[in-house]
């Protein structure tokens, strides 16, 4: 059980890094990410996390 939570935890955190590195480079005025939903203003931080919250949900299938 320990060894599912962290293979989830690691995986969360990759999508997490990518879903950022595409946010920062694709970031333009066309495209609607849910970063904007957070404001501007805040950390690097809070990006993460509600990028690793986001995907942490997606492999759960929280929603549906």
């Amino acid at each position: 059980m320990i060894k599912l939570l962290f293979f989830m935890a690691s995986v969360a955190h990759w999508v997490a890094c990518m879903w950022h590195l595409l946010y920062k480079l694709l970031q333009s005025s066309w495209l609607d990410w849910t970063f904007d939903s957070i404001g501007s203003g805040t950390g690097e931080l809070t990006y993460f996390l509600f990028a690793y919250l986001n995907s942490f949900l997606l492999m759960i299938d929280w929603g549906s």
